[in-house]
């Protein structure tokens, strides 16, 4: 029996550990990122927009930190940025649902309905099973005065 537990144990701890998006390779970073959220979470966007573009140059190619980037960026109100950091993102394989809903949000917010009707899309057909996503979509066919669509959606 304990072997068992040990082994069902042992799965979850795993199952738990993939799961997990890495957010940093050295501590350093890993600090730079916890700042840089709980300036996010402040809503002191400048600094958290400061602290993101640090980490991003430590380590260019983390896909989570260039998000959050972008999401700062779009609350920040600074969409042509967010917009520069979001798109190239959307060719990532390792884009999330998150990412397509951001991305969706930032090219509705500056008036590039297509753009977000695609990205939204592209990101449905990758994730066919994400609530959020066709919420997203709903919200901008409302945004777009096309109700009916927005109901399937």
């Amino acid at each position: 029996m304990k072997k068992f537990y040990l082994s069902l144990l042992l799965i979850l701890l795993h199952t738990l550990s993939n799961s997990q998006p890495v957010v940093g390779r050295t501590e350093e970073t890993r600090d730079l990122y916890a700042s840089a959220k709980k300036y996010l979470h402040a809503a002191d966007y400048a600094n958290a927009i400061m602290v993101f573009n640090q980490v991003i140059q430590l380590e260019p190619d983390n896909l989570i930190y260039r998000k959050e980037l972008a999401k700062a960026y779009y609350q920040y109100g600074d969409l042509a940025k967010a917009e520069r950091m979001i798109v190239p993102l959307l060719k990532q394989d390792e884009a999330d649902e998150e990412t397509f809903q951001l991305a969706t949000k930032i090219l509705a917010g500056m008036k590039k309905d297509e753009d977000a009707k695609d990205a939204i899309n592209k990101g449905i057909q990758r994730y066919p099973n994400a609530g959020v996503l066709y919420l997203e979509k709903g919200n901008l066919l409302t945004d777009q005065k096309k109700f009916a669509d927005a109901a399937k959606a």
